[in-house]
């Protein structure tokens, strides 16, 4: 993550995921606040998935000191993940919602769980949402955040889900017990700290253009 993105980001990020070294990278820029009285929270944000621990620790030992010092890294885990479709990344409209814990991780992952899951989920049923993950860094309570990265099939399915979400909160609070108990007690479990509109950059087209 970063304020000010460097311009040799491209050429690592695809080298590492073109060679394998690291399984899959999304590589988010542009960052703009999601309201107009709200400034963004980066100017990119780029999440590296690994094939295993090892594999990470690997990365971690010979590449991760190799990256622009101005880099803000952080380990994380995926709470919850879902997809429906391959992406067509062309269309892809990216919004990441940052929260900060006030629970400890078990508690925050209880929450995601009965909460966050069910509520994705449904917005995935309407294929305006094609992906979604939330995930919890490393840290203390009050100093790591979560992150829900959200892929919305275009930026008109983005414009159309308010009122498709008024109809799965009324669904799913009518019917879902666990989503019920913690939608009224969430505010007390994390702190909201807004969204980022993000563009996704296709580091594939950036290995084939040279």
């Amino acid at each position: 993550m970063g304020q000010n993105t460097p311009t040799n980001l491209t050429y690592i990020f695809s080298n590492w995921q073109n060679s394998g070294q690291v399984a899959d990278i999304l590589f988010l820029r542009n960052g703009k606040g999601e309201k107009k009285n709200q400034s963004a929270k980066f100017d990119s944000i780029t999440i590296f998935k690994f094939a295993d621990e090892a594999s990470y620790n690997s990365w971690q030992k010979t590449l991760a000191s190799t990256l622009p010092k101005e880099l803000i890294v952080k380990h994380a885990r995926a709470l919850v993940d879902g997809t429906i479709s391959e992406s067509e990344f062309e269309h892809s409209f990216f919004l990441i919602n940052e929260y900060t814990p006030k629970v400890n991780q078990e508690k925050y992952n209880q929450f995601a769980q009965s909460y966050l899951k069910p509520l994705y989920e449904a917005m995935l049923s309407t294929k305006m949402l094609v992906r979604y993950t939330n995930y919890i860094e490393d840290g203390a309570v009050g100093d790591a955040n979560a992150y829900s990265v959200l892929e919305y099939r275009d930026v008109q399915a983005f414009e159309a889900m308010p009122q498709q979400k008024l109809k799965i909160r009324a669904y799913l609070t009518a019917n879902n017990t666990g989503y019920a108990s913690y939608d009224k007690v969430k505010d007390t479990l994390r702190v909201d700290g807004g969204g980022t509109f993000a563009t996704y950059t296709d580091l594939n087209a950036h290995i084939n253009s040279k």
